[in-house]
């Protein structure tokens, strides 16, 4: 992708910027927070989820969120939320979420654990992980380029990650990511 490409995306109103939090990486591992934004930075979803198991001690390290934080919350499962979530993906042409894969995996890692088993349909996904390392064109392994952990794209950037591993920080980390990418190379 482009920065041309990404301009295009940051001045479209059906581009929507996703990210979630969760209990771990494994293939159990399920959302405990979502959030999404539009590219003006309004938020659209900023939302606590409780997970069918347990959130190990390593995960709430990263983002400080508990199963004890979510029970106090009143935080819905993952199945309450689906349907305000594709209602809400309704309206996007275009879904950015920095590690796309990693976050794709997990929504259907929540859904198979919530017991829903058909799939969330999604818009067109752009991985902004994978396209900043096309930007960047920094050399990595096999002649591809070398992918950069949000933070360290974030720091690069000179975007403020004051609030990173919660989801709604990670999605406005994002979203200043795309534009300070395109700010410094147009």
């Amino acid at each position: 992708m482009h920065i041309q490409a990404w301009a295009a995306l940051l001045n479209r109103e059906d581009v929507m910027i996703l990210d979630t939090e969760t209990t771990g990486l494994d293939e159990m591992a399920e959302c405990v927070e979502i959030g999404i934004i539009d590219t003006e930075g309004n938020v659209l979803l900023d939302s606590l989820v409780m997970p069918i198991k347990e959130v190990p001690r390593e995960a709430s390290a990263i983002h400080g969120i508990t199963k004890e934080f979510l029970s106090e919350q009143n935080a819905p499962l993952f199945r309450d939320i689906v349907p305000e979530i594709e209602q809400l993906l309704q309206s996007a042409r275009v879904l950015c979420i920095y590690n796309a894969n990693y976050d794709r995996r997990i929504i259907g890692q929540s859904l198979i654990a919530n017991g829903i088993t058909k799939a969330m349909q999604l818009p067109a996904v752009r991985c902004i992980m994978r396209n900043y390392a096309e930007i960047r064109q920094e050399p990595g392994w096999y002649g591809k380029y070398r992918w950069h952990k949000l933070c360290a794209a974030a720091d690069y950037e000179g975007v403020p990650s004051y609030n990173a591993h919660r989801a709604l920080g990670d999605c406005l980390i994002t979203l200043g990511i795309m534009q300070s990418a395109v700010k410094r190379l147009r």
